[in-house]
């Protein structure tokens, strides 16, 4: 180095500026390439419902990948990395992978979707946020499945305390908050660390529901912008017997019910997944949760080939999809399927979410499609038929 800078009479001065642009520049590169490339992966194992084979092109990590296998797969699979590609070259890259796949389930950023060059795409929201009215309509509460909730802290003699007692928090945090999601959700989990749940919990409060006098729940109600969050959610252990006991409920019921006499018209419930069978979702709807945002990281789901288990995989998942920003429900039907009436309002009672902006039902084909008037004229605006142009 030192004879090529003499030869040349090389100043230092130069010499470091080049060193440094040249350090700028690489930084930048590797800066766009975190954001524009992803990591494939080929997973394989039998679809959980059809019990078939079905080999899936994923990009999600971690948790996420996590996640997506529970809603594939039945049991066991296995998973291969292929390699780190660019958006745009992920159709070109996909189609030289000598393994066949049925389907792409693709982890992406909305503001990036736009540079993967693929068509007939699902974008499937990772989250979706919503809120709860406050008080509750009588309608929410003329439900059976929240009647029997209430029963449940009747009969366990459930009651709640708010604190902001750090020693209490750490027990809620270390006994109740982790054991639970854990417990709950395995290699999916997302569990904050003891210091961000703590800096949360500063100028909050803590929710703590009492049986017996013991703690056997908690949940966070932290105020963004002045408005409550209810957050982090925690079971003590992880108990079920807690849950059976109505746990879950009396955190819902007290904290609305708290927040409500602070003169608050509405409590934000947190993050829920995008598909319309998840288990939280499903659980918020009954308090009369609506969706008002979703958020940017997105599942891009493409089905590649018709096969029973991406039928099967369709049929058992709906999902809320992002159409030019507006949430809009996903429900597939198989062509064996009876379309009358009831089923349209079973359906609309079991998936269609206050907030989404219609639910449509897919069917394979032109074939399959009965008359409109089989939606019920009270439906007629928020329900609609369509194809799987994927599968004609």
């Amino acid at each position: 180095m030192k004879r090529i800078i003499d030869k040349y009479n090389i100043k230092l001065d130069s010499l470091r500026t080049i060193f440094y642009q040249f350090i700028s520049n690489y930084r930048i590169f590797k800066k766009f390439s975190n954001k524009y490339k992803i990591d494939l992966w080929l997973m394989e194992g039998k679809e959980k419902n059809s019990k078939t084979p079905i080999t899936i092109l994923c990009s999600a990590i971690d948790q996420e990948r996590s996640y997506l296998a529970t809603l594939v797969f039945k049991e066991t699979y296995s998973e291969s990395y292929i390699g780190r590609y660019w958006l745009w070259d992920i159709n070109k890259n996909a189609d030289k992978i000598e393994k066949e796949y049925s389907m792409m389930l693709l982890d992406i950023k909305k503001s990036r979707r736009k540079f993967l060059k693929t068509d007939n795409c699902f974008y499937i929201p990772g989250w979706v946020r919503g809120v709860i009215d406050l008080p509750l309509s009588q309608s929410i509460m003329n439900k059976q499945s929240l009647k029997s909730d209430l029963r449940k802290i009747r009969k366990n003699s459930l009651t709640f305390e708010v604190t902001q007692d750090i020693k209490k928090f750490d027990d809620f945090y270390y006994n109740m908050y982790v054991p639970y999601i854990t417990n709950s959700h395995a290699n999916s989990a997302y569990i904050r660390s003891y210091e961000y749940r703590k800096k949360q919990f500063e100028g909050n409060e803590l929710l703590l529901i009492k049986k017996d006098e013991k703690y056997i729940a908690g949940a966070m109600i932290i105020y963004l912008d002045g408005s409550p969050v209810l957050s982090t959610l925690g079971i003590r252990d992880g108990n079920m017997e807690y849950l059976d006991s109505g746990a879950m409920g009396a955190l819902y019921y007290f904290s609305l019910e708290y927040t409500k006499e602070k003169s608050f018209l509405k409590i934000s419930a947190g993050m829920s997944r995008g598909f319309l069978k998840d288990g939280v979702l499903q659980y918020k709807k009954k308090w009369g949760h609506r969706i008002i945002d979703i958020f940017s990281e997105t599942f891009v789901l493409k089905i590649v080939s018709d096969t029973p288990a991406t039928r099967a995989f369709l049929e058992n998942n709906p999902f809320i999809f992002d159409d030019q920003g507006l949430p809009y429900g996903a429900v597939f039907l198989n062509s064996k399927e009876n379309i009358s009436q009831e089923l349209i309002k079973q359906i609309n009672k079991d998936y269609f979410y206050t907030g989404l902006s219609k639910l449509f039902i897919y069917l394979p084909s032109e074939m399959e499609m009965p008359n409109p008037n089989v939606i019920p004229l009270e439906l007629s605006g928020r329900i609609s038929f369509r194809t799987l142009d994927f599968f004609e």
